[in-house]
């Protein structure tokens, strides 16, 4: 059985519901990376391959118009405010 992440208070807007362009498993990836998991440790736990991770971050980067995990965070958090 996967186990999926729960949204938790400090976790990026996004991951508790505010920012509803990504797709769940896309939050799932986020919270996990801001809670400071690698992308291994991510994969592991959701079950996927670190290719698959790396697709899903592609992915994330293009909705939020991000170019680094640090903006992505950024627009996730704040998506009025970071242009």
């Amino acid at each position: 059985m996967k186990q999926t992440a729960q949204p938790t208070p400090d976790a990026p807007a996004s991951v508790n519901g505010n920012h509803r362009q990504l797709s769940t498993r896309e939050r799932e990836i986020v919270e996990l990376a801001a809670q400071g998991q690698t992308d291994k440790e991510i994969a592991d736990q959701l079950g996927l391959g670190v290719a698959s991770v790396n697709t899903y971050w592609r992915r994330v980067f293009k909705k939020v118009k991000a170019h680094s995990r640090v903006a992505a965070f950024a627009r996730i958090r704040a998506p009025d405010r970071v242009t």
